[in-house]
């Protein structure tokens, strides 16, 4: 019976004590000032830099310094950096010292588009559309040929424009393509061809069925000839046959 009025005892002093501690804490949350705040952007590509969120808060009228913490409304501030076209997620917080943080996750471009109607924007590993940059070009390969805006306003609801950004994401993912790809060319029958960083030559891919078996394939060849043969002969390889690997001679 003693044990058990003890631990009664015990777990009331130290409800009462977390009461008093969080109330303490609630108190100094509310009279707190924000004496600084810090901007952390995470991603490798520069889109957007603290100078940029920093005009962003003033022209959406939110000031921070000396405003107390209390008043400051962190998912205005989310939702307010969110909305430029290169930021994915924020976070919003502070501590007890007064510091608020906003951590910024950008959004990660895979290639650039170029329409046949003349527009030109990013598409990101989400399937998303970013606009150009002012400041900042990502370097990472284009996109071009029998190509129109439109094509890409229900990126992934839409078979062919589906599969050619698994493509894309296939060969961004991979070790050797991700470095040799510079420009994917869709024909008028929606053919691909590749242009590589190294080498004068056109990839001819075809279509995208088995573009895996296809381009392992190539990366076969590379490995197996790649000291062997005088690529400067060649003007092209032909991928589009199942079984065999053609190249083409210049004229």
């Amino acid at each position: 019976m003693k044990n058990n009025l003890f631990n009664i005892l015990k777990w009331i002093l130290l409800s009462a004590y977390l009461i008093v501690i969080l109330g303490f804490s609630e108190n100094k949350r509310n009279s707190l000032i924000c004496k600084d705040f810090r901007i952390t952007i995470e991603g490798e590509h520069k889109f957007i830099n603290e100078e940029i969120v920093k005009d962003l808060l003033i022209n959406n009228g939110i000031i921070l310094d000396s405003c107390l913490i209390d008043n400051i409304n962190f998912d205005n501030i989310n939702r307010t950096v969110r909305a430029h076209p290169a930021v994915l997620t924020t976070q919003t917080y502070s501590d007890f010292s007064g510091t608020i943080y906003i951590r910024i996750k950008q959004r990660n471009p895979l290639l650039r588009v170029m329409t046949k109607d003349n527009n030109s924007f990013y598409i990101d590993t989400e399937g998303y559309k970013m606009p150009l940059s002012n400041h900042y070009t990502a370097h990472v390969p284009i996109l071009s040929g029998s190509i129109k805006n439109t094509d890409f306003e229900k990126l992934k609801l839409n078979n062919y424009f589906s599969d050619l950004y698994n493509f894309i994401i296939f060969t961004q993912s991979h070790d050797l393509w991700k470095y040799q790809i510079a420009h994917i060319y869709i024909t008028d029958n929606k053919e691909v061809e590749l242009v590589p960083r190294l080498g004068n030559h056109i990839i001819y891919l075809g279509d995208l069925n088995n573009y895996e078996y296809k381009l392992k394939k190539l990366e076969a060849l590379y490995e197996t000839s790649l000291k062997n043969i005088n690529w400067e002969l060649y003007s092209g390889i032909d991928l589009r046959f199942s079984d065999q690997i053609i190249l083409k001679k210049r004229q």
